[in-house]
């Protein structure tokens, strides 16, 4: 009879309780979502993802012409750390962190509303 070594037989057990609590992406979003419709926590196909970097652009592009529309009013309160925001987040997805980068957008449009709301009033 053939012997063999005495971890085989616990790596082989652990394979099998491991495969049957692994489940494929697809097939684990709760309540029957699809992958496309289950939001920004839920699963992410690879079309969301690959397009994420022209997003944030676009949402670059969208504060610096927020900024020079609120810098036109004049002195406004906040514009300067606006102004930094928006430098951090190219900066940050430059380097190709795109969930700091969505966090750092999250920021300055959040920004870009309160100042709008103090120039309004």
């Amino acid at each position: 009879m053939r012997k063999f070594p005495a971890h085989l037989p616990a790596i082989a057990l652990t394979c099998s309780l491991l495969s049957g609590c692994i489940l494929p992406p697809a097939t684990s979003t709760g309540g029957g979502l699809s992958p496309a419709s289950s939001g920004p926590d839920g699963v992410q196909t690879t079309e969301t993802v690959s397009t994420l970097p022209a997003r944030i652009e676009a949402g670059v592009e969208w504060l610096w012409a927020s900024y020079t529309a609120l810098q036109a009013k004049g002195i406004v309160p906040g514009l300067a750390d606006l102004r930094a925001d928006i430098v951090d987040l190219e900066a940050v997805a430059t380097r190709g962190d795109l969930l700091a980068a969505l966090e750092l957008y999250g920021r300055a449009r959040a920004r870009v509303t309160a100042i709008s709301e103090v120039v309004g009033k």
